[in-house]
């Protein structure tokens, strides 16, 4: 059989064979950051550690690049999904999709400031992937406009009339 050529880290260089890999080189991340395999996956480079930026491969994918989250934000696939763009909010804001919606551009408001509107702020169009697009606002089910007061005023229809145009005294008139 094959020697396979391993270094543990915890001698001084000498070469060595436990026995327990099929000839793979490998590193057990404890010395200096040598390519590893951990001999799970089709030969891809691993880094375990994921510390520093190399491309990783978690064995749980189709070999895609993959940054475990701990560096600089690279491209992402959590193997859970399509090969999308993943971006997991601890990066500088690119297009995420987290699966529960049919491939909207998300941005989970975490990141610089894309186009978010959880209907706490300015009162933008919000759509939240539960329809197809229309203005949706969750507490009320015929999708008029519509304004909780705290807000700047907009057209307010308080679901318990027969849809007419409401103002509750709250707002500037709108």
């Amino acid at each position: 059989m094959k020697v396979s050529v391993v270094d543990d880290g915890r001698s001084s260089g000498e070469m060595k064979d436990d026995e327990e890999i099929s000839g793979a080189v490998v590193d057990d991340g404890e010395s200096s950051g040598e390519v590893v395999d951990d001999g799970e996956s089709s030969g891809e480079v691993v880094d375990e550690r994921g510390s520093s930026g190399q491309m990783v491969d978690d064995g749980g994918s189709s070999g895609e690049v993959v940054d475990d989250g701990w560096s600089g934000g690279e491209v992402v696939d959590d193997g859970g999904s399509s090969g999308e763009v993943v971006d997991d909010g601890r990066s500088s804001g690119e297009i995420k999709d987290d699966e529960e919606i049919s491939g909207a551009v998300v941005d989970d408001g975490e990141s610089s400031g894309e186009v978010v509107d959880d209907g706490e702020s300015s009162g933008e169009v919000v759509d939240d992937g539960e329809s197809s697009g229309e203005v949706v606002d969750e507490r009320r089910s015929s999708g008029e406009m519509v304004d909780d007061g705290g807000s700047s005023g907009e057209v307010v229809n308080d679901g318990g009339s027969g849809g007419e145009v409401v103002d509750d005294g709250g707002s500037s008139g709108r």
